[in-house]
């Protein structure tokens, strides 16, 4: 019970964090920094903690990884977007994003030129158009690597459990989502006739981003970590420049290729604001969760430490807490 009060999606984030506030606060005290784990991955803004733009991450990593993608600069005429997507054979749907934004915040799919040039003219900071991939897994999967030794592994690995109906050939889609979601509204239905009856088995998702304040559920894959999948992650991480500790948003058709790297896109990667995202399973429990949420400040706290011997020194109090306001008002942009 307190567990789900305290990660109620209408609640702010740090809400959540409130019973690891004595460890974060002792930590802290140990460094004489209250944002020492701002280098934690040095070549990174803040770390990943805040304000991080999303293309620092994959700029350098195999393109096969990740979808084809555009940036957009709030100077770039709408003109030569649309050049731009022609050259790359970019086609709609696409994924419109803030190319700094956190929580899903801004993100949208966009099926037409109209949508697009809509979404340019409401959203005028950098974005990122990213090609839709319909794969039907979505995983988070924690990384981290010690910068002084050998010493890698992955803290966690969850499911994204993204809200869908699954026809029976008899129902319509409104029907089906009325008998497993009530009223609940969701963002993928825009363009779909809700009085369709889908085939028997066929599936619908009825989101598009995975995200827990979209009615995402989150299942704790733990049990899937294993030499091999620490093997494909640590790979990816190697063409990353100064990233010590982060998580993958992937899709993969299957277990097994998540697993081997094999036919895998990389949505998204988050900096040392990343959280282990197992944790938010329902089965999961109250003591587990806060025992591994300690676990991973204290994995963070042990790289920003190295990262400093190496003459790597996190950002002020001061400029930290400036750089949250200024996230605050970018968020309330979209």
């Amino acid at each position: 019970m307190v567990k789900k009060l305290l990660m109620h999606p209408g609640f702010p984030i740090w809400f959540f964090h409130l019973p690891i506030v004595p460890c974060y606060l002792y930590l802290s005290l140990r460094r004489l920094s209250l944002a020492f784990f701002t280098n934690t991955n040095p070549a990174i803004h803040t770390g990943g903690f805040v304000n991080d733009s999303k293309t620092d991450y994959i700029k350098d990593i195999d393109a096969k990884l990740i979808p084809e993608y555009l940036y957009i600069s709030q100077m770039r005429s709408f003109e030569a977007v649309l050049s731009e997507l022609q050259r790359k054979k970019m086609v709609f749907p696409l994924i419109f994003k803030p190319n700094v934004g956190e929580r899903g915040k801004g993100v949208v799919k966009v099926h037409n030129e109209r949508e697009l040039a809509r979404q340019l003219e409401k959203n005028p900071s950098d974005v990122i158009l990213q090609e839709f991939i319909d794969y039907p897994l979505e995983f988070g999967v924690l990384y981290y690597r010690l910068p002084n030794t050998k010493e890698e592994g992955i803290t966690s690995v969850t499911l994204k459990e993204i809200p869908n109906i699954k026809g029976d050939g008899i129902h319509t889609i409104k029907d089906l989502i009325e008998s497993k979601y009530g009223n609940l509204s969701f963002e993928n239905l825009g363009k779909i006739n809700t009085g369709t009856i889908l085939e028997k088995g066929e599936y619908l998702p009825l989101e598009y981003i995975a995200h827990r304040n979209r009615q995402c559920v989150f299942r704790n894959y733990n049990h899937i970590n294993s030499p091999e999948l620490l093997a494909t992650f640590s790979k990816i991480s190697a063409q990353i420049e100064g990233f010590y500790f982060g998580r993958y948003d992937v899709k993969a058709n299957s277990v097994e290729d998540l697993i081997s790297g094999n036919n895998i896109k990389i949505l998204e990667i988050n900096g040392v604001g990343s959280q282990p995202i197992h944790i938010f399973d329902p089965a999961y429990s109250f003591l587990k969760t806060y025992s591994d949420l300690t676990t991973h400040w204290k994995l963070i706290y042990k790289i920003s430490r190295q990262n400093q011997k190496r003459g790597f020194h996190p950002i002020s109090f001061k400029k930290l807490y400036n750089e949250i306001q200024l996230n605050q008002e970018t968020c309330q942009k979209f």
